[in-house]
């Protein structure tokens, strides 16, 4: 024998074979089984007795084994923009003004609150206020020009209010 083959002793006798049986598959796959039993220097009737036997052992092992749950999940992922939430202070305004009272409120309470302090100010005077809401505001209000921020940069960022 070539040290390329192994052989691989069998358990059992495979002598009184007097079935024959024909079935069909894919002849790229059986190709490849027949090159792997000569390769190892096997009998493809000794192969496929044992996968047959180990088959059938397997199955009455299966009542003791737990098999895995397939499950099929579609999900479907709608993105929609966020909605503003109405604020107290929309209450009192018409209808279509719902929405610009509350934001006009906000930036005057911290134009009020600013001008008051009489220095200048940041986020951390404003705690009451989400920073994010804060800088809308801010970014508002220095659109509109009414207040600047201070020309050195700063953490947290410092603003004047416009006189």
């Amino acid at each position: 024998m070539s040290n390329t083959k192994q052989e691989i002793g069998l358990p059992k006798s495979y002598s009184n074979r007097t079935f024959v049986a024909s079935f069909k598959t894919d002849p790229e796959l059986w190709s490849r089984f027949k090159e792997g039993c000569a390769e190892r220097g096997v009998s493809i009737c000794h192969v496929l007795e044992a996968l047959m036997e180990a088959w059938l052992e397997g199955q009455k092992a299966t009542a003791t084994v737990i098999k895995p749950v397939v499950i099929n999940l579609t999900m479907q992922h709608v993105v929609q923009r966020p909605r503003r939430v109405q604020t107290r202070a929309s209450d009192c305004a018409k209808p279509e003004f719902k929405r610009t009272v509350g934001v006009r409120m906000r930036e005057a309470y911290v134009l009020s609150k600013a001008w008051e302090m009489g220095r200048e100010f940041s986020y951390y005077d404003f705690l009451e206020l989400k920073h994010d809401s804060f800088r809308k505001i801010v970014g508002s209000l220095r659109r509109r020009g009414r207040i600047t921020a201070n020309p050195i940069r700063t953490n947290p960022r410092f603003y004047k209010v416009q006189k």
